[in-house]
């Protein structure tokens, strides 16, 4: 860190909320663009905020927020991606489970109507649905992991070597 001939440091101050799962990937990659984390503090089961600082007479500063922008575009791409893995799969496993619950629904009206045997041959339909959603949800789930996976490794190394472009800026001598 640059300092002022009597030693003070200037420090800018941020907080940072981020989901538990990217915890890892912004506490090891943060500090490429000068960073250090000073507290940890969770917010619920899925986010925590981070409370960070850095120098603010750094060398390649304008640089580094650039490349920080950068690194925080490509991990909101990435989370969107993500997203798109799961919302998919979640629509389908909920519709199979409805229609699912409509022949068992339908199945009870049966049995008021016209008896037994009827209402076992509707309910079974409603079984199958129920029993499915789980691998509903798991195919739909994985066929478009396979599809994404791709993409997301493509964006993980952009964001690796703008992490290490930041880094090589942080640590140059020549300011």
């Amino acid at each position: 860190m640059i300092t002022i001939d009597n030693g003070y440091v200037e420090y800018e101050y941020k907080k940072s909320h981020i989901k538990q799962d990217m915890f890892d990937l912004y506490s090891d990659n943060i500090k490429s663009f000068g960073w250090s984390i000073t507290s940890v503090n969770p917010k619920n089961k899925e986010h925590v905020e981070l409370q960070l600082r850095r120098n603010r007479n750094m060398p390649n500063r304008d640089e580094l927020i650039r490349l920080e922008s950068k690194f925080n575009s490509i991990v909101t791409e990435i989370k969107k991606m993500k997203n798109k893995e799961v919302i998919p799969a979640l629509i389908s496993a909920s519709l199979v489970g409805i229609i699912g619950s409509m022949f068992m629904a339908i199945s009870v009206f049966f049995h008021t109507l016209y008896g037994l045997i009827p209402s076992l041959l509707i309910s079974v339909p409603g079984f199958i649905g129920w029993g499915s959603i789980y691998f509903v949800y798991t195919k739909i789930n994985n066929s478009i992991s396979t599809q994404l996976d791709p993409e997301i490794y493509k964006n993980m190394d952009i964001l690796y070597e703008t992490c290490k472009r930041a880094h090589k800026l942080l640590n140059s001598k020549d300011a």
